[in-house]
């Protein structure tokens, strides 16, 4: 009977074969080290068939004292090499066990960006269900199709003549933090519900540095032509062949005039 194996690898390890798995973006050494810092530290695991390494998972080491222990908290599941419910559970089998041998108290796995849709099925795992809604910009047949106020907000914007810029600048950072604020105003008014623009836990404006630094973020803004005012800005993570709109903030003009909408579809 071939059982599971887990093994904590070095960054460069876990990084030699990385091709042959779908890792989305939350999987990947670039993000959880964007995340990382002396009080939770990336982490590696292979696991291991046979000798064969089966899937991959990265995430981060969290240290919570002496009264709350450790906890090895994950934003997405492993990337398996051919994804099936079984070998899914027999990798999250195998990191439970490890969490127990090294007396960690919790073990969280997210969903974000997760190429399949399976759920772990392991006893002493408690699921939650979370929902993202991927829509096919290309799809092989039929055609996308947008709501009447989408269409219209664009109209807007396209009769003022937005221009969409790509940039690396990491000045940009404090004027997506401005805008981040002014979304949050808005909604809040709005739905009368405060939130974290900052929503994934461990993120925060050094992460974004840290991303531009490894050159796999990615900076969309909205001008109108003949003015230098970013109106709306949004921040991509772009790693692996993979895409994944991390934050976007947006003024009143922008607001008004449909700038956001038109920036998301262009």
């Amino acid at each position: 009977m071939n059982v599971m194996t887990i093994e904590k690898v070095d960054a460069s390890v876990w990084c030699e074969d990385i091709e042959r798995f779908q890792c989305g973006v939350f999987n990947t050494k670039e993000w959880v080290e964007s995340v990382s810092n002396q009080y939770h530290c990336a982490v590696f695991f292979n696991f291991k068939l046979s000798g064969e390494v089966v899937g991959k998972l990265a995430g981060l080491w969290v240290k919570q004292g002496r009264i709350k222990g450790d906890q090895l908290f994950f934003y997405t599941g492993p990337a398996l090499k051919e994804p099936s419910q079984e070998l899914l559970n027999d990798c999250c089998g195998a990191l439970l066990d490890f969490a127990r041998v090294e007396c960690i108290q919790r073990v969280i796995i997210g969903s974000y960006d997760q190429p399949s849709g399976l759920v772990c099925e392991v006893p002493d795992f408690y699921p939650n269900e979370r929902y993202e809604f991927v829509v096919d910009l290309q799809p092989e047949s039929g055609h996308v199709s947008f709501s009447q106020n989408l269409k219209r907000n664009v109209k807007k914007a396209k009769k003022l003549k937005a221009v969409l810029v790509n940039r690396d600048d990491p000045q940009l950072i404090r004027r997506l933090i401005e805008l981040l604020n002014n979304t949050l105003e808005q909604r809040v008014s709005k739905y009368g519900k405060e939130y974290d623009p900052f929503y994934l836990p461990y993120m925060d404006e050094s992460c974004l540095q840290r991303l531009l630094d490894m050159k796999v973020g990615k900076f969309y803004l909205v001008k109108l032509e003949g003015d230098e005012v970013p109106h709306s800005v949004l921040f991509n993570i772009e790693v692996g062949g993979r895409v994944f709109n991390l934050l976007v903030g947006s003024d009143n003009l922008a607001y008004q005039y449909g700038l956001a909408a038109w920036q998301i579809l262009n």
